[in-house]
């Protein structure tokens, strides 16, 4: 069942960032995540509250939710500009390789990493590298490579940090509580930015179902894999709920017609085994 849990949070990401790709390129992007992060708040508020969940938590624990929700404010600014400059294919691993990350603090802690581990970064470094080829005819699109490398690399920083801190926090009170105090952080920091920037948060009409969608979707998917905690081999979940960003890629190639050469499926297959990997 944790598996199956697992399957349909990847799904649900890999459709939210489909939508970010979309949207990304038609409202402003602080405006778009006011919208997706307060829907995001009350989405999660239901959830705790019928778990049972919501409780304050302690200074330590209010300190570390907080600085999670800052870093997922940073991981979604990253996110919607690479997703805006595209294309899919070469942000997505980059930024669902966040586990890389992970492992690597880990290592600089002292932290004993396996062999198998290590092969599987290896990996991933492989498939990102073969994916960020360009072709001969993507001369205009080369151009944009770099900046949309830079706002992908920003992003698994901010989702790497996001969870590292999220965990943490959870030593001090329940994960639906912690995600929701988060949530709430991140929304008050985009507020603020837009507020200190003088940019409007109002998205123009036509996408706001769509935002509500993202949100939703993206709500539905931590708390599948929150849910998968008390089940057998709860680990199952955050394993396959990390191929999202391979969806997300298939997605775009089926809806949105992004071309795929065979090297580039091959790179972004081998950067996903490696994900999978890390994350088993």
């Amino acid at each position: 069942m944790a598996l199956i849990f697992g399957l349909i949070a990847a799904l649900c990401w890999g459709v939210h960032d489909l939508l970010v790709r979309v949207v990304s390129q038609k409202v402003n992007i602080l405006g778009a995540l006011a919208v997706v992060l307060g829907a995001g708040c009350c989405f999660s508020a239901l959830l705790s509250m019928t778990m049972g969940e919501v409780q304050v938590l302690p200074g330590r624990g209010l300190l570390l939710s907080a600085l999670s929700g800052l870093a997922f404010v940073t991981a979604s600014l990253g996110l919607y500009a690479a997703f805006r400059i595209g294309p899919v294919r070469l942000v997505a691993p980059i930024i669902a390789a966040y586990p890389v990350l992970s492992f690597t603090w880990a290592s600089f802690n002292g932290a004993s990493i396996a062999v198998f581990h290590w092969t599987a970064l290896l990996a991933i470094a492989v498939g990102v590298a073969v994916v960020a080829g360009s072709d001969a005819d993507e001369t205009e699109a080369s151009a944009q490579k770099p900046r949309a490398i830079a706002f992908a690399f920003v992003s698994a920083i901010g989702f790497a940090a996001t969870f590292a801190l999220g965990q943490a926090a959870t030593e001090f009170g329940p994960e639906s509580t912690v995600n929701l105090t988060a949530r709430l952080f991140a929304f008050a920091g985009v507020i603020t930015l837009a507020v200190a920037k003088g940019t409007t948060l109002r998205p123009p009409r036509p996408p706001v179902p769509v935002l509500l969608a993202m949100a939703l979707l993206d709500t539905m998917a931590l708390g599948l894999v929150l849910a998968a905690g008390v089940l057998p081999n709860a680990h199952h979940a955050s394993a396959t709920s990390s191929i999202f960003g391979l969806l997300t890629v298939v997605l775009a190639w089926v809806f949105l017609k992004e071309p795929m050469a065979m090297r580039q499926w091959l790179g972004v297959l081998l950067a996903f085994a490696g994900i999978f990997v890390l994350s088993v």
